[in-house]
C-alpha cells in the first residue's frame, strides 16, 4: 500500500497553480478532484460493480483529511483512468505521485 496525498495542487506548464470554476469563484485543481473526476466516467461497457468499485474509491479520496492509503490494485485502476481521460499535462504529474 502506498500513501498518496490528494490534496495536492497540480500545476500548468508554467509551473502555476491549475484553477477551476467561474471567474471569481476559481479553485485550485488537486490530485483529489482529478481522481474523482476520472472514477464517475461512465464507460458503456461498466457494470454495476466496477461503478461501485468506482465509487467507493471516490468516496475515500473525496473524505480523506490526510494522506490515503491506497492499494496496489486501486492505484493501477487510477493510472489507467487518468491515463485514459485526463491530457498529457495531467497524466505527467498525476502517473509519478501515484507511483511514489
Amino acid at each position: 500500500m502506498s500513501k498518496i496525498d490528494f490534496s495536492i495542487i497540480l500545476k500548468d506548464i508554467e509551473g502555476k497553480d491549475i484553477e477551476e470554476g467561474p471567474e471569481g469563484a476559481k479553485v485550485p485543481f488537486t490530485l483529489s478532484k482529478a481522481a474523482i473526476q476520472v472514477l464517475f466516467v461512465n464507460e458503456e461497457k461498466d457494470e454495476g460493480e466496477v461503478k461501485m468499485t468506482r465509487f467507493t474509491l471516490a468516496m475515500k479520496i473525496r473524505n480523506a483529511e490526510a494522506p490515503l492509503k491506497l492499494a496496489a490494485e486501486e492505484i493501477v485502476m487510477l493510472k489507467e483512468l487518468v491515463g485514459k481521460y485526463m491530457s498529457t499535462l495531467i497524466v505527467g504529474q498525476v502517473w509519478p505521485i501515484l507511483d511514489a
